[in-house]
């Protein structure tokens, strides 16, 4: 008989940003310090006589999750970089005025500064997001916030601290009611190139064009796709549609990045195993 026991534990920070850890019996466990949210430890139990899913399989999953949430960049290896900027949590903290622009209204949400161009854009549900692997400066933030003020059909999100910028990828993320056009990924480009962090592609989803790193699109997963991949899973093993479950509810949902990456290794195992409904 095969026994399994996961536990899932989110860190206290936006679900776009939630540090995913699994406690199996064929690995060791990394300690964290419990967050400070009502019902965030939750326990996954699966007991089978058989089953084609793995600890190891589960841990793979994981360790790719990790990587991709979890950079290491320098701040040292930046900071002689034109526009760079040390002060950048004053910067994205504070909503700011441009002159016959309109006001950029700054909040602090789940361990964020969210940016929006007025009190309408708060409402916008995300279709498509745009992802930034950038180094942080005020210029490119002055730069997209009056962007945001003429579409008007997006808002973004930085890290609260500086350090932060540097322990993840993707540290700007764009969310757009709709797919963005030809003509605005081609204005986001030229605002982010001069910040770009790294010549090497660690974002997920699709490069912008073929000869820039650095910045990717992904569509923002619908219910019916969050859905359709638990359901995909199931096919899979009960045990792995479970995980990807408890990872649905306790981080409210999916980010952009996480389900695209959980979607390729459903599809990476189905494969394997040849499953093809």
């Amino acid at each position: 008989m095969i026994t399994r026991n996961f536990s899932i534990i989110p860190n206290n920070r936006d679900f776009q940003n939630k540090r995913i850890v699994f406690k199996g019996n064929t690995h060791s466990s990394e300690k964290i310090q419990k967050p400070n949210l009502k019902n965030a430890n939750k326990l996954v139990k699966k007991t089978a006589d058989s089953s084609t899913f793995d600890d190891k399989q589960v841990t793979e999953i994981i360790k790719e999750y990790r990587f991709y949430r979890n950079a290491t960049y320098s701040p040292s290896d930046y900071e002689n970089m034109p526009g760079y900027s040390s002060d950048i949590s004053e910067v994205t903290g504070k909503s700011k005025a441009y002159e016959e622009k309109g006001t950029v209204i700054a909040e602090k949400q789940r361990g964020f500064h969210y940016r929006f161009s007025g009190e309408a854009a708060k409402n916008i549900k995300p279709g498509n997001v745009i992802s930034l692997n950038v180094f942080p400066s005020q210029n490119l933030v002055e730069e997209l916030d009056i962007f945001s003020l003429k579409e008007k059909n997006f808002f973004y999100k930085t890290p609260v601290q500086h350090d932060d910028w540097f322990k993840m990828h993707d540290p700007i993320t764009l969310y757009f009611s709709e797919k963005p056009t030809p003509s605005q990924k081609d204005k986001i480009k030229k605002i982010a190139s001069p910040y770009i962090r790294s010549e090497k592609e660690f974002l997920l989803g699709k490069k912008i064009d073929k000869a820039t790193n650095g910045i990717a699109e992904l569509k923002y997963p619908s219910s019916e796709d969050e859905q359709n991949l638990i359901a995909e899973a199931e096919r899979v093993d009960p045990t792995l549609a479970k995980a990807i479950s408890s990872i649905k509810e306790i981080n409210g949902g999916f980010s952009a990045g996480a389900f695209y990456l959980l979607k390729q290794k459903v599809n990476s195992y189905k494969k394997s195993l040849n499953i093809t409904a």
